[in-house]
């Protein structure tokens, strides 16, 4: 992911925590020294000349190999170069954006002079805060294989944890003694998956909840006697931070053949996230994944191998309930599998959602009226239709008085049961009644299918003018 541009620093900042020297009294061109700035968000060079005459060139490199021009801010200007030329003996202190760079260079050409120092400070990136939205995101990972036998293999993540995350580790150890892990930062793990292939080897998952924001070197250490490791660790926001929530589903598998698998998963909601690892044993082999998961690792093979010699780690982001299976390919070799999902924070739904309509999924909305009758019966009738049944759910009725006040029985009926609603109409024909107005709690279905609901408002007398009946309802 993209990490967010950090604001330059003042000189003297004191987040500015690590320095290198990349020109130390030099007089001739070259690159001078690598400063290492990885996980690092800002960079400052101190240029300290001596009568110094050429050209200082800013270089930085993302995998430590292949290096592009940078630019930096000249200290309390608006000035942004790649280059300075002839600074003389003014001193001048440059500021460069670096998060993603793991090098920063700067090369002296065309060198003349005195000599010329250029020493460096670095700031930390920032942790990553959790994201708000609950949808489950690998911040970051790292991976790490070890060389010959060895007890323990520690990894660093390159950049500061944010609090409140999630840890996810998946290991590989060339016993069958369960591993455990550890961290510099202080997080608790769980084991969510475990899998030996006979007494040579083994994969497991591990999590941690509710990281500790900071810096985090993790530690798998081999339970049983020395071997080989290798391991990859996740950054995850947006996954549930209770441990007895996590993980959702778990399967397991080894055996000797060209393909890993286990049985297949289906999370218990869309937008969990799948982790998967598997370890060969015999022979380093290329560990392919199936299509749908990500090679988070890419080919992990211990140096001078010792139990088990391919190691891969594997993601899916699950965004529905479809059951998948965890699967890679290799050339035939014993091997072992391990799958783990884990619950987001915000839990997904799938599924056919009527939000636009109050009626249920497949009803016919129905409406019908009296019209505006004079001294006579205001009836709607909600109509019948063969094969399906109709349902009220409420009706109105207004009207004006009549010669001498009355009472009335209002009544909705299909024939076979009918509610009785008492109503008072004033007396004088041009004054108005009181509207009716009844919206049941839930809707009332017709006795049997083809059967109309009648809504009815008798006669008001002599000198009534207008009354009217809306029936409401549908068919299903």
């Amino acid at each position: 992911m993209a990490y967010p541009v950090v604001p330059l620093i003042p000189a003297g900042n004191s987040s500015f925590t690590t320095s290198g020297v990349l020109q130390n009294a030099a007089t001739a061109d070259g690159n001078g020294t690598d400063y290492d700035i990885t996980g690092m968000a800002a960079v400052q060079l101190l240029i300290n000349p001596v009568a110094y005459t050429g050209t200082v060139l800013f270089f930085g490199s993302i995998d430590g190999t292949t290096f592009k021009k940078i630019k930096g801010n000249l200290q309390d200007t608006s000035i942004f170069a790649d280059e300075v030329v002839n600074p003389g003996s003014s001193p001048s202190l440059w500021t460069f954006q670096t998060a993603g760079l793991t090098k920063i260079r700067a090369v002296l050409n065309n060198s003349g002079g005195t000599s010329i120092t250029i020493t460096g400070t670095a700031s930390p990136q920032p942790a990553i805060p959790p994201r708000s939205d609950g949808v489950p995101t690998t911040i970051q990972k790292a991976s790490a294989a070890s060389t010959g036998l060895v007890a323990t293999l520690a990894k660093a993540f390159a950049y500061d944890n944010g609090p409140g995350n999630s840890i996810i580790v998946e290991c590989a150890v060339g016993n069958n003694t369960a591993p455990t892990v550890t961290d510099s930062a202080g997080n608790t793990y769980q084991q969510a998956a475990l899998q030996a292939n006979s007494t040579t080897f083994e994969t497991a998952i591990f999590v941690a909840v509710g990281t500790i924001q900071g810096p985090n070197t993790v530690t798998v250490t081999n339970g049983g006697a020395t071997a080989s490791i290798a391991m990859t660790i996740y950054e995850v926001a947006g996954l549930v931070t209770q441990v007895v929530a996590q993980p959702d589903q778990v399967a397991t598998n080894s055996g000797t053949s060209g393909t890993a698998s286990t049985s297949a998963i289906v999370p218990a909601s869309p937008n969990e996230i799948a982790f998967a690892c598997v370890a060969i044993g015999t022979a380093a082999q290329t560990i392919t994944p199936a299509s749908g998961w990500t090679n988070d690792s890419g080919q992990q093979n211990p140096t001078t191998p010792a139990g088990f010699y391919s190691f891969v780690s594997m993601s899916q982001f699950l965004g529905s309930l479809a059951a998948i299976t965890p699967k890679a390919t290799f050339t035939s070799e014993p091997w072992a599998m391990a799958c783990a999902t884990f619950r987001p924070i915000v839990q997904g739904f799938e599924g056919t959602v009527n939000l636009a309509s109050p009626y249920p999924l497949g009803a016919v909305p129905k409406n019908a009226t009296s019209g505006d009758v004079a001294a006579a019966t205001a009836a709607a009738t909600l109509p019948a239709v063969a094969g399906k049944t109709t349902w009220i759910t409420g009706f109105t009725f207004t009207s004006t008085g009549s010669t001498g006040a009355t009472t009335v029985d209002i009544t909705v009926t299909d024939g076979t049961w009918t509610i009785t609603f008492v109503y008072a109409s004033v007396a004088g024909a041009t004054l108005a009644n009181p509207i009716l107005d009844i919206k049941f709690p839930y809707p009332l279905p017709a006795s049997t299918a083809n059967t109309t609901i009648v809504a009815s408002a008798p006669s008001l007398g002599s000198g009534n003018l207008h009354a009217c009946t809306n029936a409401y309802g549908f068919q299903l």
